[in-house]
């Protein structure tokens, strides 16, 4: 089993996945598209699960665990050909059905920034950090845009 922390962010940081309310994220349509996508994953590709996530105003956390039993465990070949089933896929198909879906029926201009974050997660404390850092993300909000900084992930 591989567990991966994953961010992916709006384009040009474009807060249009929902608003921050004191410690929770009210999603807008465009968020709420996010959620289905995320939770569709683990239908779509047998191999992944969603641990946790949190979908922010201009960007998503989740951790994304690949399962022990899947013949499709991530696999790169060479340098830039990954294997038909990998989490890279898993996650750019994820990006392509919420563009699709949200460009169709909100925002014609919808993007994601073109690549994404992705970090294995070594062990139980480091997992635990993650979704912690996950769960907590909402109330850092208002407090690194007045003071101007992010706080560094776990």
């Amino acid at each position: 089993m591989g567990w991966y922390f994953v961010t992916v962010c709006v384009a040009g940081r474009s807060e249009c996945l929902g608003e921050v309310i004191i410690n929770h994220v009210d999603l807008s349509p465009t968020g709420v598209i996010v959620e289905d996508e995320l939770k569709r994953l683990p239908n779509r590709f047998e191999h992944i699960d969603v641990d946790a996530y949190q979908i922010m105003p201009d960007h998503v956390h989740a951790i994304v665990c690949l399962l022990d039993d899947s013949p499709h465990r991530v696999k790169f070949r060479a340098p830039g050909h990954v294997q038909r089933q990998s989490l890279a896929v898993a996650v750019n198909q994820f990006k392509g059905a919420v563009t699709k879906r949200v460009r169709r029926t909100i925002d014609p201009d919808f993007a994601w920034q073109r690549n994404y974050f992705e970090r294995f997660i070594r062990h139980d404390r480091e997992l635990l950090a993650i979704r912690e850092y996950i769960v907590s993300n909402p109330l850092r909000w208002h407090f690194e845009r007045t003071m101007g900084h992010t706080t560094p992930v776990p």
